[in-house]
């Protein structure tokens, strides 16, 4: 639910304080180490489902940041000291494109100067896109998919790009708020988030969902378009690329992601959990039956000495 649009029109402040009470649900981050020095949303957050059970039984310990490596160790910021075997360097990725030329896209610290994260500025023909180079809280497929489709119409001829000029504007702008919303590092030269960064893409498409018009004709859907999850099926409502069953698939999404977990529907005369409790209890009577029989039959055996028959069903 974190990333819809309801939860994206809050004031910058309540979302973090929202975002924070979600992470803290499950675990108290503060508790084992974990809280961060920053605000949530501030960086890009690491998702992890086992992490609080690994450091409640040992199995990872936390430390804080790191000071200084030595020939067989490494002394952390509060002058603590480790022997350590193996260090793992998980820094993330220089962002290189040696097959271009610099006068085409140039990268240093992983800034690219490009138009909404897909178009170099300087090219006098929109023939080159950068598809899926972006970092966003959220799946990167989505992102790449409306980007693909920005791109084929720009190359038919039905859209044009703006100016030179309003392009690197707005490239400008982008850097700015990124220094404004992120903790400044190379790796979040290219964050964004997600449905601002999609809606941003599909107003250019032209598929963007109108829940104004749409809260007319379909009061129920279009909120739930707004408060539930921003599903990439909502970019094919309308517009160019329309899909008859975006509807459906927006409806349903529930359905459809936990659909693999539920049961089949039971046969005929076993729907009920009445049903399913008196079979059990017909088994259980049956199989003391077959006992009581058992111990009559074979009482010849010794004393304690019982053959008993167990039902298959049980």
């Amino acid at each position: 639910m974190a990333n819809s649009r309801v939860m994206f029109s809050l004031p910058r402040w309540l979302l973090q304080w929202s975002v924070e009470k979600m992470a803290n649900y499950k675990f108290n981050h503060q508790r084992l180490g974990l809280n961060p020095v920053h605000r949530a949303l501030e960086a890009f957050p690491t998702i992890n489902e086992d992490i609080h059970l690994r450091i409640m039984n040992g199995a990872i310990r936390v430390r804080p940041n790191v000071k200084c490596f030595t020939e067989n160790g490494v002394m952390f910021d509060d002058n603590t000291f480790e022997s350590i075997d193996v260090v793992i360097l998980a820094t993330g990725y220089d962002y290189k494109y040696r097959f271009l030329s610099s006068t085409v896209l140039n990268t240093e610290n992983n800034n690219i100067e490009l138009y909404k994260y897909v178009f170099p500025p300087q090219l006098p023909h929109p023939t080159l896109a950068m598809i899926g180079l972006v970092q966003a809280v959220g799946a990167v497929m989505p992102i790449s998919e409306l980007q693909s489709r920005w791109f084929t119409r720009i190359v038919k001829g039905h859209l044009t790009l703006p100016s030179k000029e309003i392009m690197m504007e707005d490239i400008a702008q982008r850097k700015k708020n990124v220094r404004q919303t992120f903790l400044p590092s190379q790796r979040h030269a290219l964050q964004t988030f997600w449905v601002p960064y999609m809606d941003e893409l599909a107003d250019a498409v032209g598929c963007k969902p109108n829940l104004k018009k749409m809260f007319f004709r379909d009061p129920m859907f279009a909120l739930w378009c707004f408060v539930g999850p921003c599903v990439p099926a909502q970019f094919r409502l309308e517009g160019p690329g329309k899909w008859e069953g975006a509807r459906s698939a927006v409806k349903n999404c529930y359905a459809n992601m936990f659909g693999a977990t539920e049961r089949p529907a039971p046969p005929a005369g076993e729907s009920s959990i009445w049903n399913r409790l008196s079979n059990r209890s017909t088994c259980v009577r049956e199989n003391v039956r077959r006992f009581r029989k058992s111990v009559a039959v074979n009482h010849n055996h010794g004393p304690g000495y019982y053959i008993m028959e167990t039902s298959k069903e049980l």
